[in-house]
């Protein structure tokens, strides 16, 4: 399989390559969890523009009202980026 068919194959076959889903964010005691939709996804995170992106392993620690940039991409597709104010789900 050549390249261009292997893309194709992971496109479902269109012509233009589909969208990664945004991530999924909530806050909870004192913790931020995420998840996204598409199969294979990674999602990043920082907490201002002016840090360097982080792999998303786990919950970490934040509070409500901090700001957070939040990007999911899957390898093939086209990424999703949010800017989001936290606010608490308890």
């Amino acid at each position: 399989m050549n390249e261009m068919e292997m893309v194709k194959a992971m496109w479902n076959g269109a012509e233009n390559p589909p969208v990664t889903a945004e991530a999924a964010v909530s806050l909870s005691e004192g913790k931020v969890t995420s998840t996204c939709s598409t199969p294979s996804a990674l999602i990043g995170w920082r907490k201002s523009s002016r840090e360097a992106w982080k792999i998303y392993s786990g919950p970490f620690e934040a509070t409500a009202g901090d700001s957070l940039y939040v990007n999911t991409h899957r390898i093939g597709f086209e990424a999703a980026e949010v800017s989001i104010k936290l606010n608490n789900r308890d």
